[in-house]
Formats: structure tokens, C-alpha cells, sequence
């Protein structure tokens, strides 16, 4: 049986691998190191990949989206030291990012199937390729991670160098019952050195802000951190204060499962 592309249902195309995360990103900041992958069960330095993508669509927009993504990292990452009092300004396309992220969190879902967790990223297709532009069923956090203190570094062995630890994390959690608003989310994180990007897919008829905001301040409040900052459709700048967590503490809060 012929295999459909992912993003455009042919099945009269050539099929090609399509990067879980975009080959160019990894490749500029992740050139080292190992990760665990759900889909193959093991730590890996191979990039992960599905092959169920059509060149067209894969040499296509996916790429674009992919060239954005960097471009938008390259520009707004920090590079300087992050701390408790750090506040640093972002310039962002929306489009462009949330594009990016919703395809990037596909991809890993067709990887990595948990059978425990709803299939939830096909529904964006066609939002990813442009074909619809409808932004009311997601919301996306920005959230300004603290580097580990110097002297923190320092008690194991480490130097002033180390202070940026660059690590690349997808991951996923599904709120119900547990926090008791009636509100069901998916949501989807993605993490890359200070960054960490929190995605909320909601249901149709769910995505009304009065149901989602007493959702959202029992999930701040489960993170213990005070507040996230809103990527606003309408808008292309942010001033982002840090958050009260640093980069470690993202990697040992067990509520922020590995995927």
C-alpha cells in the first residue's frame, strides 16, 4: 500500500526522511552529545527521523520553517549568563514559530508513540502548510531559564565555561482531574538551552480563555514559578524576564516527563 505523506495525504510522490527536530538546528548547537529517544529506547547520537514525508512538502515549506526556526534562535538566544534579575527582549514572527514548534511536536508524535497519550498534532496540518490560520486552539508560553550559578558549577569540578549547559528536550504532559478545572490540555514543552517553549493544545470548544485561565494558574503554580510569558499572535516583540528556575532544575522536576 502506497505510504501518504504526512502533512499532504499524497501517495503518488516520493517519499522521504523527514528530521524529528531540523538537521540544520542540531547541527548548530547540538553537534555533541547523546540523548534518549522513546522510539528507539536507547540514548543515541543518531538523528531521529519518519519516513513519511513527500520530497515536495519536505524540500518545501518544511525546510523553510526549518531556516526560520534557526534564524530565530540565532538571533534572540542569550548568550550571556542568565540570572535571577536578567530580562532580555526577543523579536519573534509568530507564524513562523508556531509552525515550527507544531511541526517539530508532529514529527516526535509519530515517532514516539505513547499509547497512553491522544494523537492530537494532525489536526494542525494544514495549519502548518498555510492552509488555515486559525490560532485559537493553541497558545504558546515562552518561559527564560536561569543559567546554574557559577559557584554551584564550581562545588563539582566545573568553570566559569560551563555555565551554559545546552541540552535539547521535547516532552508532554495531559492535565485532566489533577487540576480540578474540567479543562482537558495537552501540553507539548519544547527546551533549548534558556529557552522553553510551553505549548497548550486544547480541544474544540475548549479554548475559551475564561476556562483556560484557572486552568493556567494551577499549572504555574504546580512549576512553582510565578508566570510564563505569552507569544501574542498580533504582535512580533516581548520583553521576557527570567523565570525562578534554572536549567538543572527543568532536568530533575520529574513532573516534566522525557519523550
Amino acid at each position: 500500500m502506497p505510504v501518504k505523506c504526512a502533512y499532504c495525504d499524497r501517495d503518488d510522490i516520493q517519499i522521504t526522511k523527514e528530521h524529528v527536530v531540523s538537521k540544520s538546528f542540531i547541527d548548530r548547537y547540538y553537534k555533541e552529545g547523546r540523548g534518549f529517544a522513546k522510539g528507539l529506547d536507547r540514548y543515541t547520537i543518531d538523528y531521529l527521523t519518519v519516513k513519511d514525508v513527500c520530497a515536495s512538502c519536505n524540500n518545501g515549506l518544511l525546510s523553510q520553517l526549518d531556516e526560520k526556526f534557526l534564524e530565530f534562535v540565532d538571533n534572540n538566544l542569550p548568550k550571556d549568563v542568565i540570572s535571577a534579575k536578567s530580562n532580555i527582549s526577543i523579536n519573534y514572527n509568530f507564524s513562523d514559530i508556531s509552525k515550527w514548534l507544531l511541526k517539530t511536536f508532529y514529527n516526535s508524535e509519530r515517532k514516539n508513540a505513547y499509547s497512553l497519550l491522544p494523537q492530537k498534532l494532525a489536526r494542525y496540518k494544514d495549519y502548518i502548510m498555510g492552509k488555515d490560520n486559525n490560532v485559537r486552539l493553541f497558545k504558546i508560553y515562552l518561559e527564560l531559564l536561569q543559567d546554574v550559578p557559577i559557584e554551584e558549577i564550581k562545588k563539582h569540578g566545573g568553570s566559569e565555561e560551563n555555565a551554559k549547559l545546552d541540552f535539547l528536550r521535547i516532552g508532554n504532559a495531559v492535565f485532566n482531574d489533577e487540576l480540578k478545572t474540567g479543562v482537558v490540555v495537552t501540553k507539548k514543552y519544547l527546551t533549548t538551552s534558556n529557552f522553553v517553549f510551553h505549548v497548550f493544545l486544547f480541544d474544540p470548544g475548549q479554548e475559551q480563555e475564561s476556562e483556560f485561565h484557572p486552568f493556567f494558574k494551577k499549572y504555574l503554580a504546580l512549576l512553582k514559578i510565578k508566570n510564563l510569558s505569552y507569544l501574542d499572535p498580533n504582535k512580533s516583540a516581548l520583553n521576557l524576564p527570567a523565570s525562578e528556575r534554572t536549567i538543572i532544575e527543568t532536568l530533575i522536576n520529574a513532573f516534566e516527563g522525557d519523550k
